[in-house]
């Protein structure tokens, strides 16, 4: 990885984000895939943990020192959340409020239009 990228991606420097995405996307599906054991999941939590990583790079400290730590330690949460929410059984969207009776659908399975606004 080139000199100053730390300072790059703290600035909104996209190809620096690029280049951190080349060095470590591999490493971090692989710690999220040991972690879970569940390579759907890996995936998940690799897009979630560079997507954290980039809406969150102005908290960076500054330096030249490795990203990797700051990596897996986000992954590493990533993967705990989807772990609690595995054996919460939330595995599917989670409903806000309560549907319509008949569940909101005719009988052919068509969402029925119930006028109320979302």
């Amino acid at each position: 990885m080139s000199d100053g990228l730390r300072a790059r991606i703290r600035a909104g420097d996209r190809e620096a984000f690029a280049e951190l995405y080349e060095s470590y996307a591999r490493m971090v599906y692989n710690h999220a895939f040991r972690l879970t054991g569940d390579w759907s999941v890996a995936e998940e939590v690799m897009g979630d943990t560079f997507l954290d990583a980039w809406r969150t790079r102005e908290q960076l400290e500054p330096g030249d020192g490795t990203l990797k730590p700051w990596l897996l330690g986000v992954a590493t949460n990533k993967a705990r959340n989807a772990e609690v929410r595995r054996q919460a059984g939330a595995t599917g969207p989670v409903r806000l409020r309560q549907e319509p009776h008949g569940g909101g659908r005719d009988e052919g399975g068509r969402l029925l239009d119930t006028g109320a606004a979302a």
